[in-house]
C-alpha cells in the first residue's frame, strides 16, 4: 500500500503489580517505525492505521508524554504506562493540507491548510514550530504546534522539496530546483541563496562543521 514517509520513535512500556503488599515493576523500549501510506491516504503506528489527508508523504513525530492504564483483581492491582510521542504532524500532498494524529489515540486531531502539494516537514527543537516545504506554490508554511495553525508563508525558489532545521533554531534550509536557500526565522526571509545542478532532495545540517 505504498509506505512513503517514515519516522522512528522510541516506545517504552512499564509494568507494575502490587500483590500481598509488594510491588514488582518491569518493562523495556522498542523502537516503532512511523509511515505514511500514499494510496490510501493513512498513517500506520504500532499495528494501527488512521486515515488522513489525500497523499500524505512526510511525517514526524512531537511532544513525549505518558498515558497509563489501570486494572485490579482479587487481592492485585496492575499499572501499566507507556512513554512515547504523542502528536505527529504529516503532509497530504494531494489535499494541500497538514495533519495533526494523536498517536495515543489513533486520530486526527485538526486538519491544517497549507500551501500546493505539501512535501516534507520540519520541527524546531523546542517543538514549538513545524515548517512545512509547499512543492507547488515554492513556499515554506510555519505550523505553530501550540495551537496547530498555520502562521507565516514565504516565497522560496521552484518546488521545495528538501529542508533541514539550524540545530540553533535560528535559520531554516530550503533545497528544491537548481538552489539551495537560507531561512531567517526571526524575520521569515530568505537570506541567502546559492545554485546547484538539480533538484534537492535531501538536506542535512552539521553543527559540528557549521555546514
Amino acid at each position: 500500500v505504498t509506505p512513503f514517509g517514515v519516522d522512528a520513535v522510541n516506545v517504552t512500556t512499564t509494568l507494575c503489580l502490587t500483590a500481598q503488599g509488594r510491588s514488582f515493576c518491569g518493562g523495556g523500549s522498542k523502537p516503532y517505525p512511523l509511515v505514511t501510506l500514499l494510496s490510501p491516504g493513512q498513517v500506520f503506528f504500532n499495528g494501527t492505521t488512521i486515515a488522513v489527508g489525500s497523499q500524505p508523504t512526510a511525517i514526524k513525530a512531537y511532544r513525549v508524554s505518558s498515558q497509563s492504564r489501570y486494572t485490579s483483581g482479587p487481592g492485585y492491582t496492575q499499572t501499566t504506562t507507556t512513554t512515547q510521542p504523542s502528536r505527529a504532524i504529516v503532509t497530504n500532498f494531494g489535499s494541500n493540507t497538514v495533519s495533526i494524529v494523536d498517536l495515543f489515540q489513533g486520530t486526527v486531531v485538526t486538519t491544517i491548510p497549507v500551501g500546493t502539494g505539501p512535501t516534507v516537514v520540519a520541527i524546531k527543537s523546542d517543538e514549538s514550530k513545524a515548517y512545512v516545504a509547499n512543492y507547488g506554490s515554492s513556499t515554506i508554511s510555519e505550523i505553530a504546534l501550540g495551537v496547530n495553525a498555520q502562521t507565516r508563508t514565504v516565497s522560496v525558489g521552484l518546488q521545495p522539496s528538501a529542508i533541514a532545521m539550524d540545530p540553533g533554531g535560528t535559520w531554516l534550509w530550503v533545497g528544491g530546483l537548481n538552489y539551495i536557500s537560507k531561512v531567517d526565522l526571526n524575520s521569515f526571509s530568505v537570506i541567502s541563496t546559492f545554485s546547484v545542478n538539480g533538484l534537492v532532495t535531501s538536506l542535512a545540517v552539521s553543527a559540528q562543521q557549521n555546514s
